[in-house]
C-alpha cells in the first residue's frame, strides 16, 4: 500500500514547490505516473523509495506510508556487467533464499557486458519476476527499447502483479503510457487518479 497525505515538497535552495499538499492512496495495481516533463514524477518515485531523501525538504505534516519491501529501478540501474546472467541469477536466489528454479538466459556464457542496453534491462525484470516484492517503482527503466522487449516486460510487470506486487511506473513514451488503465496524474503539484479496469 502506498498511502500520501500533505505532501508538500521542494528541492534544496529553491522557493518554488514541486507538490503541494498532495494526496495519494493506491492498494494494489500497475500504475504509470505520469506528468509534464519537470512535473516530479522522478522525484515523486524517489520519495517513495526514500521519504528522507536529500534532494530537498519536506513539509512536516507530510505523511509518507509505504508499506511492504521496495524495489527500485531507474535509468542508471544495472547489473554487475563482468558477469554472466546465471551467474547474477543464481546469486540473488542464493541471497534471497529462493529455492533453485530452472532460469533460462538469454545468452550463455556471455557477460552482460556484451547484451544490448535493452537485454540488460529484461535480465533485470525478469530476475525481479522470482522474488517476492511488495513495491516496485520504475523510473523511465523501460524507455529505449524495442517492441518485442515491451511487449515482453509488460508480461513480467503482470507476472509481478498477479504475485500482489504493487507496481508504479514511468514514462515519457506515448507507445508505453498507451499501455496502462491505471494512472497516476501528477497536475498542478498534486496528485490525481484514474483507475479503468
Amino acid at each position: 500500500m502506498i498511502k500520501i497525505e500533505h505532501l508538500t515538497f521542494r528541492y534544496k535552495d529553491q522557493t518554488n514547490l514541486v507538490f503541494e499538499e498532495a494526496k495519494l492512496e493506491i492498494t494494489d495495481g500497475i500504475w504509470l505516473l505520469e506528468g509534464e516533463n519537470g512535473s516530479g514524477k522522478s522525484t515523486f518515485l524517489k520519495l517513495l523509495n526514500n521519504p528522507a531523501h536529500e534532494i530537498g525538504e519536506l513539509d512536516d505534516r507530510t505523511i509518507i506510508n509505504v508499506d511492504g519491501n521496495i524495489v527500485f529501478l531507474d535509468r542508471d540501474s544495472s547489473l554487475p556487467l563482468n558477469l554472466n546472467e546465471v551467474d547474477i541469477a543464481q546469486y540473488i536466489f542464493s541471497i534471497n533464499k529462493i529455492r533453485e528454479k530452472e532460469y533460462n538466459p538469454i545468452h550463455k556464457n556471455r557477460p552482460l557486458a556484451s547484451y544490448s542496453i535493452g537485454e540488460r534491462k529484461m535480465v533485470t525484470l525478469k530476475i525481479l519476476s522470482y522474488l517476492n516484492i511488495d513495491i516496485l517503482l520504475i523510473d523511465e527503466y523501460i524507455t529505449n527499447i524495442d517492441e518485442f522487449n515491451v511487449i515482453e516486460a509488460m508480461n513480467i510487470l503482470k507476472m509481478l502483479y498477479e504475485k500482489d506486487t504493487l507496481i508504479v511506473i514511468s514514462s515519457n513514451e506515448a507507445d508505453i503510457k498507451k499501455r496502462f488503465n491505471n494512472k497516476i496524474s501528477i497536475v498542478n503539484k498534486k496528485l490525481m487518479v484514474s483507475k479503468n479496469e
